[in-house]
């Protein structure tokens, strides 16, 4: 198997030069999305962050989560919930809670009211880490996890100057972005039967911290069930 890896993006100039640089069918996809949704009914792409407060943004996820290829394939596993999930949202809350340069954001695409996509993304200082995003399997054609992401990554652009974006992955689909790739390290930690997997975003200093900080989250949880 190929070893996976982790793509970033790092962007120079503006988001409209970003696009730009993307070439035309980047624009076309972005334009076809917005024509779809427009004719479809009233959308709009709503962020949340602890900010908020009861925004019920976890309960919204999981109505896209309910509605997405990912259901089925939990089915024929025998899973409910996506437990990974449930580790990133839990570890996101109580670092935000404990460590001031730790934030999270959801962005929701609804349409007619229904959430249809989310990406989740997690910053820390200058670092913009996309933690999880999908979309309502029955809009697959229209890439909406492509749109969000995109909306996701112009507002914190142009809004808060973040330059430095991390996908945690390679999967084909983040060539949208970006080609360059950088190595992935795999930390597991154990206790009993159990195991959790937290996944190191960088070598530098910056990124050990929120390493740490999440290993340490994970393994209170894990001491906590056990």
């Amino acid at each position: 198997l190929p070893e996976m890896g982790r793509s970033v993006l790092f962007i120079e100039g503006t988001w409209d030069e970003f696009v730009k640089s993307r070439g035309k069918k980047f624009r076309q996809d972005c334009r076809r999305t917005e024509k779809y949704l427009d004719a479809a009914g009233a959308w709009h792409v709503t962020c949340l962050g602890r900010e908020d407060g009861d925004s019920n943004a976890f309960g919204r996820i999981l109505e896209v989560e309910r509605l997405s290829w990912k259901q089925s394939w939990r089915a024929e596993m025998g899973k409910e919930v996506d437990q990974d999930l449930l580790m990133l949202w839990e570890g996101a809350r109580r670092t935000a809670e404990e460590e001031s340069d730790f934030r999270w954001h959801v962005w929701i695409l609804e349409l007619g009211g229904q959430p249809l996509a989310y990406a989740l993304f997690f910053l820390f200082k200058d670092w913009c880490f996309v933690a999880k995003t999908s979309y309502d399997e029955r809009y697959r054609r229209l890439s909406l996890g492509v749109y969000l992401i995109n909306a996701a990554v112009r507002e914190l652009l142009d809004e808060h100057n973040l330059r430095r974006f991390d996908f945690l992955t390679n999967l084909p689909v983040i060539k949208t972005w970006t080609s360059l790739c950088w190595p992935r390290v795999t930390v597991v930690m154990s206790r009993g039967p159990l195991s959790g997997i937290v996944k190191i975003a960088s070598s530098t200093k910056k990124i050990k911290r929120l390493r740490f900080i999440f290993a340490s989250l994970q393994h209170r949880l894990l001491t906590r069930t056990v």
